[in-house]
């Protein structure tokens, strides 16, 4: 009877060293993933462009860059669609694009007129990658300000269009 007895406390110690290890384990995991979490989340909240993540058509996430180029508070982009931030013209292109793109089949870059709180017309690049977002298909948009270049683009094709019809 001693040694069964023995054997058990032995099965015992063995089992707790295991428990104690798994847990110790899990811990350093958790410990690890919260890490990076807080330096992907540090990455896109200092980023220098505006970053948004669209689930359905809602937008789940806006750095700081995209409140403040936007001119809607966090709170108040939560609560919209992705395309109440898009110009008329640009909204059938648009829907368009976004359905192509959960089906795989979009370009990863493009220009996009977006509208901000103001109601002023801003163009952007956008360039968007496929993520997931708490456990559903969402896309990450990069959008990158170009309204002084387009601005720049329609003076240089007016001036050009000027200097033909003078030599014509």
């Amino acid at each position: 009877k001693l040694s069964l007895t023995n054997n058990k406390a032995e099965k015992y110690e063995i089992t707790q060293k295991k428990l104690i290890e798994e847990i110790t384990d899990h811990k350093r995991a958790k410990d690890k993933l919260k890490e990076s979490e807080e330096k992907y989340r540090s990455l896109i909240e200092s980023a220098p462009e505006p970053v948004v993540v669209i689930k359905g058509e809602n937008i789940v996430y806006a750095n700081p860059e995209a409140v403040k180029n936007i001119g809607y508070s966090e709170d108040e982009l939560s609560e919209m669609s992705f395309f109440d931030l898009i110009a008329q013209s640009d909204l059938v292109e648009s829907k368009d694009r976004y359905e192509n793109r959960k089906k795989g089949m979009a370009d990863p870059s493009f220009e996009i007129q977006l509208v901000t709180k103001s109601g002023q017309l801003r163009w952007a690049e956008a360039t968007v990658v496929t993520i997931e977002w708490e456990g559903d298909q969402s896309f990450l948009y990069f959008l990158s300000d170009i309204t002084d270049r387009k601005h720049t683009e329609e003076a240089l094709k007016s001036s050009e269009e000027r200097y033909r019809t003078l030599f014509e």
